[in-house]
Protein backbone atom coordinates (compact mmCIF):
# COMPACT_ATOMS: atom_id res chain seq x y z
CA UNK A 1 0.00 0.00 0.00
CA UNK A 2 1.45 3.37 -1.00
CA UNK A 3 1.84 6.38 1.31
CA UNK A 4 -0.64 8.31 -0.86
CA UNK A 5 -3.32 5.65 -0.37
CA UNK A 6 -2.68 5.51 3.40
CA UNK A 7 -2.75 9.31 3.59
CA UNK A 8 -6.01 9.46 1.62
CA UNK A 9 -7.58 6.83 3.90
CA UNK A 10 -6.53 8.75 7.03
CA UNK A 11 -7.85 11.99 5.50
CA UNK A 12 -11.17 10.30 4.73
CA UNK A 13 -11.55 9.01 8.31
CA UNK A 14 -10.62 12.40 9.77
CA UNK A 15 -13.02 14.11 7.38
CA UNK A 16 -15.86 11.87 8.57
CA UNK A 17 -14.98 12.41 12.26
CA UNK A 18 -14.76 16.17 11.72
CA UNK A 19 -18.04 16.29 9.81
CA UNK A 20 -19.78 14.29 12.52
CA UNK A 21 -18.39 16.58 15.24
CA UNK A 22 -19.53 19.69 13.34
CA UNK A 23 -22.98 18.13 13.07
CA UNK A 24 -23.02 17.37 16.82
CA UNK A 25 -21.94 20.97 17.57
CA UNK A 26 -24.67 22.42 15.35
CA UNK A 27 -27.41 20.13 16.70
CA UNK A 28 -26.50 20.70 20.37
CA UNK A 29 -26.21 24.45 19.89
CA UNK A 30 -29.50 24.63 17.98
CA UNK A 31 -31.34 22.63 20.64
CA UNK A 32 -29.86 24.88 23.33
CA UNK A 33 -30.98 28.04 21.50
CA UNK A 34 -34.45 26.55 21.09
CA UNK A 35 -34.59 25.58 24.80
CA UNK A 36 -33.65 29.14 25.79
CA UNK A 37 -36.66 30.43 23.86
CA UNK A 38 -39.08 27.78 25.13
CA UNK A 39 -38.04 27.14 28.77
CA UNK A 40 -35.91 30.20 29.32
CA UNK A 41 -32.67 28.38 30.13
CA UNK A 42 -29.99 26.43 28.36
CA UNK A 43 -29.03 22.85 29.11
CA UNK A 44 -25.55 22.49 30.59
CA UNK A 45 -25.11 19.00 29.18
CA UNK A 46 -25.58 20.26 25.63
CA UNK A 47 -23.17 23.14 26.25
CA UNK A 48 -20.45 20.69 27.31
CA UNK A 49 -21.16 18.24 24.50
CA UNK A 50 -21.04 20.99 21.89
CA UNK A 51 -17.78 22.31 23.39
CA UNK A 52 -16.18 18.84 23.28
CA UNK A 53 -17.35 18.29 19.70
CA UNK A 54 -16.07 21.72 18.66
CA UNK A 55 -12.65 21.06 20.23
CA UNK A 56 -12.43 17.77 18.34
CA UNK A 57 -13.45 19.48 15.09
CA UNK A 58 -10.80 22.16 15.40
CA UNK A 59 -7.83 20.12 16.56
CA UNK A 60 -8.36 16.99 14.50
CA UNK A 61 -8.90 19.19 11.45
CA UNK A 62 -5.49 20.89 11.83
CA UNK A 63 -3.52 18.05 10.24
CA UNK A 64 -6.15 17.44 7.60
CA UNK A 65 -6.18 21.06 6.44
CA UNK A 66 -2.39 21.21 6.38
CA UNK A 67 -2.20 17.97 4.41
CA UNK A 68 -4.67 19.34 1.85
CA UNK A 69 -2.92 22.72 1.79
CA UNK A 70 -6.21 24.37 2.82
CA UNK A 71 -4.96 26.12 5.94
CA UNK A 72 -4.79 29.89 6.10
CA UNK A 73 -1.34 31.20 5.41
CA UNK A 74 0.16 34.50 4.45
CA UNK A 75 2.96 33.33 2.20
CA UNK A 76 3.00 36.22 -0.27
CA UNK A 77 6.49 37.26 0.93
CA UNK A 78 7.87 33.73 0.58
CA UNK A 79 6.36 33.42 -2.90
CA UNK A 80 8.25 36.56 -3.99
CA UNK A 81 11.64 35.14 -2.93
CA UNK A 82 14.07 33.70 -5.46
CA UNK A 83 13.79 29.91 -5.87
CA UNK A 84 16.80 28.95 -3.71
CA UNK A 85 15.84 31.30 -0.89
CA UNK A 86 12.27 30.03 -1.04
CA UNK A 87 13.44 26.42 -0.70
CA UNK A 88 15.67 27.30 2.28
CA UNK A 89 12.95 29.32 4.05
CA UNK A 90 10.40 26.57 3.39
CA UNK A 91 12.67 23.88 4.87
CA UNK A 92 13.48 26.01 7.94
CA UNK A 93 9.78 26.77 8.40
CA UNK A 94 8.93 23.09 8.05
CA UNK A 95 11.51 22.11 10.67
CA UNK A 96 10.28 24.75 13.14
CA UNK A 97 6.66 23.67 12.62
CA UNK A 98 7.63 20.01 13.06
CA UNK A 99 9.52 20.65 16.30
CA UNK A 100 6.64 22.70 17.70
CA UNK A 101 3.98 20.17 16.70
CA UNK A 102 5.99 17.30 18.23
CA UNK A 103 6.41 19.29 21.47
CA UNK A 104 2.68 20.10 21.59
CA UNK A 105 1.85 16.43 20.87
CA UNK A 106 4.13 15.30 23.70
CA UNK A 107 2.71 17.84 26.16
CA UNK A 108 -0.88 17.01 25.17
CA UNK A 109 -0.25 13.29 25.71
CA UNK A 110 1.39 14.02 29.04
CA UNK A 111 -1.52 16.24 30.10
CA UNK A 112 -4.03 13.69 28.82
CA UNK A 113 -2.49 10.91 30.90
CA UNK A 114 -3.02 13.01 34.02
CA UNK A 115 -6.56 14.11 33.19
CA UNK A 116 -8.60 10.92 33.46
CA UNK A 117 -9.60 11.66 37.06
CA UNK A 118 -10.65 15.27 36.36
CA UNK A 119 -14.09 15.50 34.76
CA UNK A 120 -16.30 18.20 33.32
CA UNK A 121 -18.82 19.75 35.71
CA UNK A 122 -22.11 18.63 34.20
CA UNK A 123 -21.61 15.52 32.04
CA UNK A 124 -18.61 14.22 34.03
CA UNK A 125 -16.65 13.42 30.87
CA UNK A 126 -12.94 13.07 31.70
CA UNK A 127 -10.89 16.02 30.45
CA UNK A 128 -8.55 13.46 28.93
CA UNK A 129 -10.98 13.16 26.01
CA UNK A 130 -10.58 16.86 25.28
CA UNK A 131 -6.78 16.63 25.45
CA UNK A 132 -6.91 13.55 23.21
CA UNK A 133 -8.22 15.77 20.41
CA UNK A 134 -5.22 18.08 20.78
CA UNK A 135 -2.78 15.14 20.86
CA UNK A 136 -4.33 13.43 17.84
CA UNK A 137 -4.55 16.68 15.90
CA UNK A 138 -0.91 17.57 16.44
CA UNK A 139 0.29 14.01 15.82
CA UNK A 140 -1.54 14.11 12.48
CA UNK A 141 -0.03 17.53 11.79
CA UNK A 142 3.43 16.10 12.56
CA UNK A 143 2.83 13.25 10.11
CA UNK A 144 1.68 15.73 7.46
CA UNK A 145 4.81 17.85 8.03
CA UNK A 146 7.05 14.78 7.75
CA UNK A 147 5.25 13.76 4.56
CA UNK A 148 5.71 17.23 3.08
CA UNK A 149 9.39 17.23 4.06
CA UNK A 150 9.89 13.87 2.33
CA UNK A 151 8.15 15.16 -0.82
CA UNK A 152 10.38 18.25 -0.86
CA UNK A 153 13.56 16.21 -0.37
CA UNK A 154 12.54 13.72 -3.09
CA UNK A 155 11.75 16.52 -5.53
CA UNK A 156 15.07 18.27 -4.81
CA UNK A 157 17.02 15.01 -5.21
CA UNK A 158 15.37 14.50 -8.62
CA UNK A 159 16.09 18.14 -9.50
CA UNK A 160 12.38 18.89 -9.72
CA UNK A 161 10.45 21.88 -8.42
CA UNK A 162 9.22 20.95 -4.90
CA UNK A 163 6.49 23.60 -5.17
CA UNK A 164 4.96 22.17 -8.37
CA UNK A 165 2.40 20.12 -6.41
CA UNK A 166 1.29 23.21 -4.45
CA UNK A 167 0.91 25.20 -7.68
CA UNK A 168 -1.30 22.45 -9.12
CA UNK A 169 -3.48 22.39 -5.98
CA UNK A 170 -3.90 26.17 -6.17
CA UNK A 171 -4.85 25.91 -9.82
CA UNK A 172 -2.01 28.02 -11.11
Amino acid sequence: MSWKKISDTIDSVIDKIGSFMVLVTIVCTSINIFSRWIIGRSLGQLDEISLIAFVWTVYVGVGLLYNRNEHISMDFVINKLPYTARVIVTIIDLLIELVLSVVVSYLAIKLMSRSFIRTTNVTHVPYAYLQAAVAIGFILLSLSLISRGIRIIRALSKKQDPFEEEKEKEGG
